[in-house]
């Protein structure tokens, strides 16, 4: 449920735009993209720190967890930082970059069946669970 980020110089996670942060499917040509919408910042990614701790919004978790050809290992999750998502605090803007997955930590949650209800009336079964499925 969440995105580390570390960096080499200090930061200024409260110039940090999530618009311009994006999980990609590969390196080269990626056919998913998944732009970050506005999620919550780690309350210690204060400015001044090297490790940006991102939390997903709940619409990002959903896009993540129904694809299986994103964000399920190694080798299909890069981040791209588009130019200027974050600064340093010289203040300079960050240069647009891709980079690999470095810790990968897989979603382990069993899925479970919480409550159903049987509409006979449509002839509908709702099924809730507690984590998302596909």
């Amino acid at each position: 449920d969440r995105l580390v980020l570390s960096f080499n110089e200090p930061l200024l996670p409260s110039n940090f735009v999530f618009e311009r942060v994006s999980l990609l499917s590969s390196e080269m040509a990626p056919s998913i993209n998944v732009t970050l919408t506005p999620g919550q910042l780690d309350p210690l990614s204060i400015d001044g720190v090297t490790e940006l701790i991102i939390y997903l919004s709940p619409d990002n978790l959903i896009l993540l967890k129904v694809d299986p050809s994103i964000a399920t290992g190694t080798r299909n999750t890069f981040v791209m930082l588009a130019q200027a998502a974050l600064t340093d605090t010289a203040p300079e803007p960050n240069v647009e970059q891709v980079l690999p997955l470095s810790v990968f930590t897989p979603d382990i949650t069993p899925t479970v069946l919480m409550e159903y209800t049987l509409d006979l009336d449509e002839g509908i079964i709702y099924l809730t669970f507690n984590d998302i499925v596909n």
